[in-house]
């Protein structure tokens, strides 16, 4: 607790020190180290809208990549899908004795309205 206080002592006194050799001594020195200041506040300001817009496109970049790679997954799994209810399909028919209905003749499609002759 004794080095903490010791530790905090020792920074005020350093800051105003170094303050006190930085303060201006007139209104112009002020009016120049606060456009100093402002001008430095800008430069940092730029480099943090920098530093968030580089981010951003990184990030979307990323996200553009994720997505279709998540668009990709999707069509395998659905086409696998797919591929194993039509084997089941055609499973199941053969062991009815029909022919595959993706195969078939129109037998397994609904009859068309047809008009009396």
């Amino acid at each position: 607790m004794l080095n903490k206080f010791t530790a905090i002592a020792l920074c005020i006194a350093a800051t105003l020190v170094t303050g006190c050799q930085n303060e201006p001594e007139t209104l112009r020195d002020e009016a120049e180290q606060a456009a100093a200041e402002l001008e430095d506040a800008r430069e940092q300001a730029a480099d943090i809208v920098a530093d968030a817009e580089e981010d951003a496109v990184e990030t979307v970049a990323d996200a553009r990549e994720e997505a279709k790679e998540d668009i990709q997954e999707a069509k395998r799994e659905a086409s696998e899908l797919v591929d194993d209810a039509e084997q089941t399909l055609e499973q199941k028919l053969n062991e009815l004795g029909e022919p595959s209905g993706l195969d078939a003749p129109d037998e397994l499609q609904p009859p068309q309205n047809q008009s009396p002759r």
